[in-house]
């Protein structure tokens, strides 16, 4: 998704649900090399986790990186926000993407704290990477939900999880019916 909408501190509270919940194994990759200090943020939560952390710099290091994490459950890939306003941003998106043939789930990030119009022309842009669904963060910063169900009726795609604070990671829940309907 666009900048600021909570995509990383969703990826380390997801993560931290697998590994500390769900007690699986899984990483970390990301191919933030945008953001000052996106990797070191990125490289401190996964020491705490105890999960490796790669990062992908083109579309090479994937497969190189992706044989060398054969034993995990689950990776985590972290993108940078981008506001894909022009092609040269889509289509450097585009080639930094990994194999379509892997077992990929693409997750769109969302701030309910965002006005409708602006998501939806976001969410229009991010469409041509065809997100699976969308994780909706800052529940705690809006008192106006509206934009869970127009986002949802636009798009229509799943809802996968709520980011309803900063703590990581209690503040994270993955949507449930009475959640979404709550």
């Amino acid at each position: 998704g666009p900048p600021g909408q909570g995509k990383t501190s969703s990826l380390v509270k997801m993560a931290s649900q697998i590994v500390i919940k769900e007690k699986k194994k899984a990483a970390v990759l990301t191919t933030d090399i945008v953001k000052v200090g996106a990797a070191d943020q990125l490289r401190i939560y996964c020491q705490i986790l105890n999960i490796p952390l790669g990062i992908v710099r083109n579309t090479s290091d994937w497969n190189q990186l992706l044989g060398q994490l054969n034993n995990v459950d689950v990776i985590l890939v972290d993108f940078p926000g981008l506001t894909l306003r022009n092609e040269g941003e889509l289509s450097w998106m585009q080639r930094l993407l990994p194999d379509t043939h892997r077992n990929v789930q693409t997750h769109y990030v969302q701030s309910v704290a965002t006005k409708d119009i602006d998501a939806n022309e976001m969410g229009q842009r991010y469409k041509t990477l065809k997100f699976d669904d969308v994780i909706f963060t800052d529940i705690d910063e809006s008192s106006h939900h509206g934009l869970i169900y127009n986002f949802q009726k636009t798009f229509n795609t799943p809802i996968h999880s709520f980011g309803i604070g900063p703590l990581i990671p209690e503040d994270y829940e993955v949507a449930t019916r009475e959640r979404i309907l709550d």
